[in-house]
């Protein structure tokens, strides 16, 4: 199960120790969760999920054309693969600490390919951009922020 694969991690990163999730309020979290789970739920219900994933790369480098030279494989296969980690992400944004336990599992991976905290702010570009483009009039202030409030931790929680 999921222990494996963070005792895996912890073992192909020399020094690497489990971090503690960033900061945030409950108050954060039951604001936020509902808007985010209902917004992403739209989309799903009409975008096709092939689509989504290979819309994250697309979007990711015609914002960012160098990024796309640290990918070997097709636009649809890593979207597909970013498409389930960020499903689950989204699924479990109403406990920010499950969410990082699961990212911390990531590390190694994207240490390795070297994926570096930065990349984050395009990555969270790309995704916007997906929401705003599927998501037309349901696109409101609040849920902007709250899917700004997701990133923004989710980006805290990578650079730990």
């Amino acid at each position: 199960g999921g222990g494996r694969v963070k005792l895996m991690a912890s073992k192909r990163i020399p020094g690497w120790k489990r971090t503690k999730a960033p900061d945030y309020t409950q108050e954060e979290v039951d604001r936020h969760t509902p808007l985010i789970k209902s917004s992403w739920k739209l989309v799903l219900e009409t975008v096709k999920w092939e689509d989504i994933g290979h819309m994250m790369y697309i979007n990711m480098f015609a914002l960012e054309p160098a990024l796309e030279g640290m990918f070997s494989s097709d636009a649809r296969i890593m979207g597909s693969r970013w498409l389930d980690t960020f499903n689950t992400m989204v699924a479990d944004c109403h406990t920010p600490a499950l969410m990082h336990i699961r990212l911390e599992t990531k590390a190694a991976f994207h240490i390795k390919t070297g994926v570096r905290t930065e990349m984050m702010d395009v990555m969270g570009q790309a995704v916007l951009k997906i929401l705003k483009d599927n998501l037309g009039l349901h696109w409101t202030g609040p849920v902007a922020d709250a899917w700004g409030w997701l990133w923004g931790w989710l980006t805290q929680s990578m650079d730990r």
